[in-house]
């Protein structure tokens, strides 16, 4: 038997031993196409993305419980020796008895402290406890058990956006946790004397700007009336005192911590040392480079909870889908069916086909003016979603809101409010904005109006209805696409995620010619 060492590197990353002969198949299998290859024009850009590095056999620390799970599974006849500096990034248990928040009202579930002693156990990981399964009453917990035992640490909440900051300021405020926290965003300065700070991606994306000034000491626009900027100053030199204290990062919605739209952030993010780090989400990309990335730098999933297992145990809703297909006349008329025609043109055309349909558009306002409860239509397009509301404005016995990236957090709060105490509400929102972080119990309807293909997107959308309510049996999805090129493939694929999840579908047709 032949020894794989691994030793600590820097940071989160480790090196592994490149001499032994099993280090090409173990790089070889965590590699990835990289499917956006097939569009560059340069003959070099590599085919494949690798999690380990080539000659220097570098990778993060978190990705060795994949490594180790790989090189048992495939009975190789070497043995994995781990540096000390490795295995203490790798395991650095928190050894406190689990201390409830001090409202009463909230008790944990079973598998909420089982997470909770998962965690502390490796001190640190992924919890995968599907949406609606109390992610943060299992956050509040852990944080008020380390507080009771180290009343000066140091945490770092990361969410996707400023609405799950407030959300999670006021679930913390709700649980009358112990240990002190705050909000850091745009409208809220840094508090920095608090043990916990709560903070959105979209602010650590922004750097700080130096304005141009007179001599008097006042701002300068230019000729357009816009304030002249001198220079950005990122986040980690402005505030890298903060960063060096924090002992703990817990990171909610981790699925998105490689996402292209807040790269910044997570680059920032990994300039720094913590003692712990976990992520929490529903659930992962499926499989590949990114998980690889997200598992390299908080761990392996250390908990899961499904949103199945929740729905079976009854602490959710179940659900059916209904994925309605719309037959268009003649549907290829749409394309531009030239040979040197670029992919993405089409796919602009078949989505402006799809948000102008009037036969599209009035089935939906059948079926949504038909709905005896609330019902909430996500879009991926802000255009599709003023069309929309324009036309189910005159839906009898129905108030229609659109609900976008410019919607006020305030407004969008009163109207999630608004729909908990009555049933008569059709909200339009962008998927971006209601699949994350979103939670409206009095919710039975759901229609997909065009959603695309994405697991995590999917997954995260449909528990936007899970809850439970007393007036809610079942949560509905009308799940809408086209027998049109792209959204064709798309339906394919949001099938294969609910065959995935267990999540039963019907299959309908609504013809353009009969409509």
């Amino acid at each position: 038997m032949s020894d794989f060492n691994v030793t600590y590197y820097r940071k989160n990353r480790c090196k592994l031993d490149v001499s032994s002969p099993y280090f090409d198949v173990i790089r070889e299998e965590f590699s990835y196409e990289d499917k956006t290859a097939r569009f560059s024009s340069n003959e070099n850009t590599p085919k494949r993305k690798y999690s380990i590095a080539k000659n220097s056999g570098y990778c993060d620390i978190g990705l060795l419980w994949s490594i180790i799970h790989f090189i048992k599974a495939s009975n190789y006849d070497v043995k994995v020796r781990l540096s000390d500096g490795v295995k203490h990034r790798l395991v650095t248990p928190i050894p406190y008895d689990i201390v409830n928040v001090p409202n009463t009202k909230y008790t944990l579930r079973d598998y909420q402290l089982d997470s909770i002693r998962a965690a502390f156990k490796v001190g640190n990981g992924l919890e995968l406890v599907g949406t609606g399964g109390g992610k943060t009453l299992i956050m509040a917990t852990m944080l008020e058990t380390i507080y009771r035992n180290d009343p000066n640490c140091k945490v770092l909440i990361v969410v996707p956006n400023i609405g799950l900051v407030n959300q999670t300021f006021g679930d913390f405020t709700d649980y009358e946790c112990t240990f002190s926290f705050s909000k850091w965003s745009g409208g809220n300065e840094l508090d920095s004397s608090t043990n916990v700070t709560i903070v959105n991606t979209g602010f650590l994306q922004t750097d700080k700007k130096i304005y141009k000034t007179d001599e008097e000491g006042n701002k300068v626009k230019d000729a357009k009336g816009k304030l002249i900027v001198e220079r950005k100053i990122p986040k980690d030199v402005t505030y890298n005192e903060l960063f060096e204290t924090i002992d703990i990062l817990i990171y909610d919605e981790v699925h998105q911590f490689f996402s292209d739209k807040t790269p910044k952030a997570s680059k920032l993010l990994q300039k720094f040392e913590y003692t712990h780090r976990f992520g929490f989400t529903g659930s992962l990309p499926k499989g590949g480079y990114e998980q690889d990335k997200i598992m390299g730098y908080f761990g392996a999933p250390i908990y899961t909870k499904s949103s199945k297992s929740l729905r079976d145990e009854e602490y959710l809703s179940n659900v059916i889908v209904k994925m309605i297909k719309f037959e268009h006349i003649d549907p290829y008329r749409i394309y531009n069916m030239c040979v040197n025609t670029d992919a993405t043109e089409d796919y602009f055309l078949e989505v402006d086909h799809v948000i102008d349909s009037e036969f599209r558009n009035n089935a939906i306002k059948r079926i949504a003016s038909r709905l005896d409860g609330n019902c909430l239509i996500l879009v991926e397009r802000i255009r599709q979603g003023e069309v929309l509301k324009e036309i189910l404005e005159d839906c009898e016995g129905k108030r229609v809101f659109f609900i976008s990236g410019e919607t006020p957090v305030p407004e969008r709060l009163e109207i999630m409010k608004d729909m908990e105490a009555s049933d008569d509400v059709i909200c339009i929102a962008m998927s971006r904005i209601f699949a994350v972080g979103v939670s409206i119990n009095n919710l039975p309807y759901l229609i997909f109006a065009y959603l695309g293909k994405a697991w995590v997107k999917v997954i995260q959308a449909v528990g936007r209805g899970l809850r439970l309510h007393e007036r809610k049996e079942k949560l509905y999805i009308f799940d809408m696409y086209d027998n049109l090129l792209y959204s064709g493939d798309h339906a394919i694929e949001r099938k294969e995620i609910y065959d995935n999840q267990e999540i039963e579908y019907t299959e309908h047709k609504i013809n353009e010619q009969s409509s």
